[in-house]
């Protein structure tokens, strides 16, 4: 009976010894609360290509504006990083700080009343859509939100037969219904 004792003792020892020796040769994991060096100069390279993204002839900046030549104009209120032409007067800008897109659309339509535009009936329809009704420089927009799943802004203007759609979303959760609008305040149409 003495020597299991002795035995347990010492494999318990054995373990512990194990056990601590582990512990002390482990790699220390440090947290910073500052951004290393490197970190810094990537930050500082990136934040200079952000002012030169590559625009093309059909859309330019002119002031402050991004000008879609021959459809809008608009102040986009973030950093634009990328941007894209989807279809004629139809844009998608990336941006960051918050990351996140702006998708504007201005086209020729056949209904005459915003509630008849299907993207409209769609917003109306989920509950996951909060909707408003704001007159922006005298433009009657539809403004839809969501806080779900993401974050999503959408406005809707019907004027002479035109649709002006401006969609923005984010991955975060945050209001940026200010930013909407002052974007919205500087969108002119062609």
């Amino acid at each position: 009976m003495l020597k299991k004792r002795r035995l347990f003792i010492f494999l318990l020892v054995i373990i512990a010894a194990s056990a601590l020796a582990f512990y002390l040769i482990q790699p220390k994991t440090v947290i910073q609360n500052e951004l290393s060096d490197r970190a810094l100069r990537y930050i500082e390279k990136k934040e200079g290509e952000f002012e030169n993204v590559n625009l093309t002839p059909k859309v330019k900046r002119v002031n402050e504006k991004l000008v879609a030549e021959g459809c809008f104009s608009f102040v986009l209120p973030f950093d634009l990083t990328t941007f894209r032409e989807q279809d004629d007067c139809s844009f998608l800008y990336n941006f960051q700080d918050p990351i996140g897109r702006v998708v504007i659309r201005y086209r020729d339509i056949s209904v005459s009343n915003l509630d008849d535009v299907p993207d409209v009936r769609l917003r109306k329809d989920r509950e996951s859509y909060e909707m408003s009704e704001e007159n922006v420089d005298g433009k009657n927009f539809y403004v839809f939100e969501k806080n779900t799943e993401g974050y999503e802004l959408s406005a809707f203007s019907l004027e002479d037969g035109k649709l002006l759609t401006v969609s923005l979303t984010s991955q975060i959760n945050r209001g940026l219904m200010e930013e909407f609008v002052t974007m919205l305040r500087s969108i002119e149409t062609y």
